[in-house]
């Protein structure tokens, strides 16, 4: 490509393609993100291309932004468990990065010789407005997750808690005909009409779990058992037990999609069917709160934010202080 046609090219058209900013030769890159030492068409140096790690650090806190944007979606929309976050953003932010990282730098590599054209004289700012902005309200948005995670989402958590844990010494309540949550753990009676399904459950430690499905749609938990073939006879009738969740089938990625509906509830049978090991009595310490877990993670995300971008302004700023040094 002539020195003519590579007038038109756009810094970010090096980026893209590897080119050489002044004779659009495909020579920028040695690797994925190591400038080559000069462009062996037309001699034009690329090891004088210092571009520092601006590139990098505003592709992670530019891409931190979006992850955080598309976090507090899925935290305030199904709500998924914290182990979902750490699996799903971190390897996203890093492909994003990598991937992005060469036309990134590539891009800040061609702007060198089009600043010097204009005059090497005229220093840059030290401290890039949009960027810091951009940094501060991904920042200030992580710790504003943090602090409603902390002060808000954790005392509501903990106050239902301490109303689950006063339910098993409540009078007993009929069986919900709808989900309520607020109901979990309270003493229940239900008249299971026929016909009856009856299915395995998984149940850790314990073997299966064997649920009915009564023919109003309520579900009971009759007692565990080991066998992993194990069947048992029920015709239905009148059950007492404590109010739980059923298994939730939903899948994973449905979850994510939608709004997830509540999961249907289920009634523990406080004895068990004959052949079948007692159901354990359900303990609201196994409900989980990881509310302080989600505020640490978002302090956490917000330091290293700040971090990242507080290293990379040194190495931007301390090459301008030591090239104005050299100047007086």
């Amino acid at each position: 490509m002539s020195e003519d046609r590579a007038k038109g090219l756009r810094p970010i058209d090096s980026g893209f393609k590897g080119a050489c900013p002044r004779c659009g030769a495909r020579t920028l890159f040695r690797s994925w993100i190591g400038f080559a030492e000069a462009c062996r068409a037309c001699g034009l140096r690329f090891a004088d291309f210092n571009v520092g790690d601006g590139p990098a650090a505003f592709l992670t806190l530019g891409i931190g932004a979006v992850v955080t944007v598309l976090a507090i979606w899925l935290e305030l929309a199904p709500g998924p468990p914290w182990w979902v976050h750490v699996l799903l953003w971190p390897p996203l932010a890093l492909a994003g990065v990598v991937l992005s990282l060469r036309v990134a730098k590539g891009a800040a590599g061609a702007r060198v010789p089009q600043r010097r054209a204009r005059g090497a004289g005229r220093a840059m700012r030290r401290v890039p407005v949009v960027a810091t902005l951009v940094v501060g309200l991904a920042i200030a948005a992580m710790v504003a997750l943090g602090l409603w995670q902390l002060l808000d989402r954790l005392p509501e958590k903990e106050a239902y808690l301490a109303q689950l844990a006063g339910n098993p010494a409540k009078p007993p309540v009929a069986f919900p005909a709808a989900p309520d949550d607020r109901l979990l753990f309270r003493r229940t009676t239900l008249d299971c009409r026929p016909p009856v399904t009856v299915a395995r459950a998984g149940a850790g430690n314990a073997g299966y779990r064997l649920i009915a499905t009564c023919a109003g749609g309520e579900k009971v938990q009759l007692g565990t058992t080991r066998d992993p073939l194990g069947r048992v006879g029920w015709g239905g009738g009148r059950v007492t037990g404590w109010i739980s969740h059923a298994p939730d089938s939903t899948p994973l990625i449905a979850r994510l999609a939608g709004t997830p509906a509540p999961p249907p509830m289920l009634l523990v049978a406080d004895r068990p069917l004959s052949g079948l090991a007692a159901n354990t009595q359900p303990d609201v310490g196994l409900v989980p709160n990881n509310h302080l877990a989600y505020a640490v993670q978002w302090f956490l995300f917000a330091g290293v934010a700040a971090v990242i971008y507080v290293l990379a302004l040194g190495r931007r700023v301390r090459p301008q202080a030591a090239g104005s040094g050299r100047r007086d």
